[in-house]
């Protein structure tokens, strides 16, 4: 490290690594206290410490909290901030007997900003957590608080050993302890690994049966994947530069599908900038050939929509939404969208909802089918709270919107990732929850995860990537980018910016173009019939010099050479 020196934290067998030097943020003795109603969260806090039980599940997280003292000293844009404790589980109502929690370095009071956003999840042994980030602005002192939202689920939870720092900007947070991350089922010999390859090879593979001459030699050579394996993209497709060049021979080779961004925004569709850079990027995506996905109709909310919407009349907002909407709907009714997030988060951005009910949500369905009558229809939301708990309400949204005539074909699921991870096995009874109670398949729509510890990173991305792909329910997996040049969430990033690949991007590539990639060369029979089970998608046969192009659909695929 380049820190100078190290300090030892030695707490019930459990130690780690702290760096010293930095100036306490919160005052070592400050006390924790609980935030929430009587009938909701009870327990007893201390200094730095907090052991209470969760009563009844909240409709937020924040519905209950565990919060720090304010900071006691001011933090400057750029310093490097350093937050650890210790957290356990002693009851939780789920699968893995574990608690969850979002953890959150935030404003102590609105607009409840801040530089740090992450989630936890334990057991019943004590678990260390570490997180390490920059200050994204200033904040005097006493503006700053850790807060934990805690009401995800009836759970018991104990929280101790609370230290924040702040180490200067000269100090990388990279050089600080991580979180060691785990999940149910990362086991190399879990029983639903086996049971994975099983499913894969009867609902991903189909066999092709080739009419050639007797003894031909014939090449069944794949080009492209019919399952969405797709990412999100933002790089202008006019930049030359090397690094421009590195991610776009990345897309092509990793990807079978293209999210375009197509935001309704001051920033996004509303900016002649922003929107001829959306424009280019479908140019690029259909001379490419590549299969394309839109993001998104609509936001239902204020805050991610035009600045003029604030203020109008209910009558007036109606209207305002519905010539924004017809008139970008009409722009884009001739590119060849597979798929469209017609209506983005309901559930947290509710604010048009209230004013107008969901009826504007039904229109948008409505004129997107008659638009892309072939495409899948998506409601795109949390379908997850964290944890291992399926959101009721995204549910209950989806099964309302198909009531009121919406003709939603598929779910969304927003699958951003921190510390809190779920069972792999679980995924399936997500999958099988949301069919079972919506008639809907789902799709990963937005997958990152957000830590530090590069091999967790790679394993649980190659597991639920395996078990997503093996579920018949599933119908894509849109990871919300992959270079930490062009994410979000930098951190999340499966490739660094200077294009060394963590242990996700390695997993992917092996999986996507390797593992589940058919190329073969076969010889036919006798009678001038050649098989081959491969993966479905696009493909190119040849047997000497006669090619020809041909996709290989469920069940059998006939073709004559």
């Amino acid at each position: 490290m380049t820190l100078v020196a190290l300090i030892t934290l030695i707490s019930m067998g459990q130690s780690a690594k702290l760096p010293t030097g930095g100036t306490p943020v919160l005052s070592p003795s400050a006390e924790l206290r609980l935030s929430g109603s009587a009938d909701m969260i009870q327990g007893t806090t201390g200094p730095g410490s907090a052991r209470f039980s969760v009563l009844k599940k909240g409709e937020t997280a924040y519905a209950c909290e565990v919060q720090s003292a304010p900071s006691s000293t001011a933090v400057h844009q750029g310093d490097t901030l350093y937050l650890t404790y210790e957290a356990r589980c002693t009851a939780a109502k789920n699968e893995s007997q574990s608690g969850t929690w979002n953890v959150r370095a935030q404003r102590n009071g609105a607009p409840y900003d801040g530089p740090y956003d992450s989630s936890g999840t334990a057991g019943k042994p004590w678990r260390r957590f570490h997180g390490a980030f920059r200050a994204d602005k200033d904040y005097p002192s006493g503006q700053l608080i850790v807060t934990f939202h805690v009401a995800n689920a009836v759970q018991s939870l104990e929280f101790r050993d609370l230290r924040w720092f702040n180490y200067g900007p000269k100090a990388d947070p990279k050089d600080f302890p991580i979180t060691k991350l785990s999940y149910g089922g990362e086991e190399p010999d879990a029983a639903w690994r086996k049971q994975a390859d099983k499913m894969i090879d009867k609902y991903r593979k189909a066999t092709f049966e080739i009419k050639t001459q007797p003894g031909a030699t014939v090449r069944v050579k794949m080009l492209r994947h019919a399952y969405p394996f797709a990412t999100v993209t933002g790089v202008d497709p006019n930049r030359t530069d090397a690094d421009a060049k590195k991610f776009f021979a990345f897309m092509k080779e990793n990807y079978s599908r293209v999210t375009v961004p197509i935001y309704w925004s001051d920033w996004g569709w509303e900016s002649a900038e922003a929107k001829d850079r959306y424009l280019r990027n479908i140019t690029w995506c259909r001379a490419n050939a590549y299969r394309m996905k839109a993001h998104n109709i609509i936001w239902p909310s204020y805050k991610w929509s035009p600045e003029r919407l604030k203020g109008l009349s209910n009558d007036a907002l109606l209207k305002e939404i519905r010539t924004a909407m017809d008139a970008r709907i009409l722009a884009l009714k001739s590119q060849p969208f597979e798929a469209i997030d017609v209506v983005n988060e309901l559930i947290s951005e509710n604010e048009f909802e209230t004013k107008l009910g969901l009826d504007f949500a039904v229109e948008a369905f409505k004129k997107c089918k008659a638009a892309w009558p072939k495409a899948e229809l998506v409601y795109n939301d949390y379908l997850v709270q964290q944890g291992e708990d399926v959101n009721p309400k995204y549910l209950a949204y989806a099964k309302k919107l198909k009531q009121m005539g919406a003709p939603i074909t598929l779910l969304g699921y927003q699958a951003h990732f921190a510390e809190a991870l779920p069972s792999i096995p679980w995924v399936w009874k997500l999958l099988d929850k949301a069919k079972a109670e919506t008639g809907l398949p789902v799709e990963i729509t937005e997958f990152d995860l957000n830590s530090q510890d590069d091999d967790a990173q790679g394993r649980f991305t190659r597991d639920l990537v395996t078990a997503w792909f093996a579920h018949p329910q599933s119908k894509g997996f849109t990871m919300w980018g992959f270079w930490e040049g062009d994410h979000w969430i930098p951190s999340s990033a499966m490739i660094r910016k200077d294009w060394k690949w963590r242990p996700a991007a390695k997993a992917w590539h092996e999986l996507v173009t390797k593992t589940w990639w058919t190329d073969v060369t076969v010889k036919a029979d006798r009678k001038g019939i050649a098989r081959v089970r491969g993966f479905m998608g696009d493909y190119e046969i040849s047997t000497g010099q006669r090619k020809l192009k041909a996709n290989l659909v469920a069940g059998t695929t006939r073709v004559n050479i």
